[in-house]
């Protein structure tokens, strides 16, 4: 484990079960590899959508690590939306912008479950949408429904945290990513 997230545990006053995960934790992709990882998917998604008005959506709050980070990186006009899941079905957070014909990106950590991933695509179909994309954190296997899939790290995503993945609710702003013991 990295020597700063051991001196964190070492002084932080963390509740007793997320200290003890974290203790074996290994690091899966530094900081520096994650950068890579998603300037190369920045260059992808700029380089593909550039002259599309595509509407980002993130998947909170798994998604809000690398919906911050990517939008730092691309340089294309785009609208972003917000959504989450009350169980599977998405609940959008605010106002959603027109979706007709236009390429939606879904920005999430990679750990949305085959359910919630029919249920925002179900969602996303009673509405005249181009293409959807999908952009996560760990490379998602679970659907091929996506018109397109990309991923920073392929990865089992059982306990990995940071870069937007959580361990029992900490460490989700974590620029390394993470696997428990």
């Amino acid at each position: 484990m990295a020597d700063v997230l051991q001196e964190l545990i070492a002084t932080a006053d963390f509740p007793t079960p997320v200290s003890r995960a974290l203790q074996g934790a290994r690091v899966l992709a530094n900081a520096g590899d994650m950068a890579i990882a998603i300037d190369r998917m920045a260059v992808t998604l700029t380089a593909a959508l550039q002259d599309q008005s595509p509407v980002i959506l993130g998947v909170l709050p798994g998604g809000s690590y690398l919906l911050g980070a990517l939008m730092q990186r691309t340089v294309f006009p785009l609208q972003i939306a917000h959504c989450g899941f009350d169980g599977d079905e998405p609940t959008v957070a605010g106002d959603l912008p027109s979706l007709t014909e236009r390429l939606v990106v879904v920005v999430d950590d990679g750990q949305m479950r085959a359910s919630q991933e029919e249920a925002l695509l179900a969602a996303l179909s009673g509405h005249p949408t181009g293409p959807v994309w999908r952009c996560s954190v760990i490379q998602p296997t679970a659907s091929s429904e996506f018109a397109r899939q990309l991923g920073a790290v392929k990865t089992d995503s059982s306990g990995v945290f940071g870069c937007g993945l959580d361990v029992m609710g900490y460490c989700r702003n974590l620029p390394s990513l993470y696997c428990l013991a």
